[in-house]
């Protein structure tokens, strides 16, 4: 139970995290998408998707990723101790799968190769974040388990 707790605690803190770089890099023209609105699209219209509501529900669906690549990671790792190096590999794995694979996949957005160079380092950027920032939290939240057997002191 603790993994669970952790990767879900630690995953929406750094999707949190990831979160605010992420509409800080749409605001500042980096990212010609605006994140949520790009996230509410998996069930929204383009129109419907650009109301608040829509961003919303984009906030939403963000968040419950962040906790759900969170408990994938945390039940992933076998040691803490590395868990921070873990986490900005995993980061960059997630960069390749989400904005690689599943983003055009499902027509969020254009394959890598067809994205502009700063929406590209953006995205890395803010995964790579995304998995330092959770791996930095599993490190430190993470409980490990009890050797069954040894001495408890």
């Amino acid at each position: 139970m603790d993994r669970l707790r952790t990767g879900i605690l630690a995953g929406l803190s750094a999707g949190i995290v990831m979160g605010i770089v992420s509409l800080l890099f749409y605001q500042t023209g980096i990212f010609n998408l605006n994140p949520f609105t790009v996230m509410a699209r998996l069930f929204l219209s383009d129109a419907q998707a650009a109301t608040s509501t829509g961003l919303v529900i984009g906030l939403f669906l963000h968040l419950a990723a962040a906790a759900f690549y969170g408990t994938v990671f945390t039940f992933l790792i076998h040691q803490k101790e590395n868990a921070l190096y873990w986490g900005i590999a995993y980061g960059t794995i997630l960069y390749f799968i989400n904005a690689g694979v599943l983003g055009p996949a499902l027509g969020l957005f254009q394959p890598l190769w067809q994205v502009d160079l700063p929406n590209n380092i953006g995205a890395l950027v803010t995964r790579i974040l995304y998995g330092a920032v959770l791996g930095y939290l599993v490190h430190i939240w993470l409980r490990e388990p009890v050797e069954e057997g040894g001495e408890h002191h």
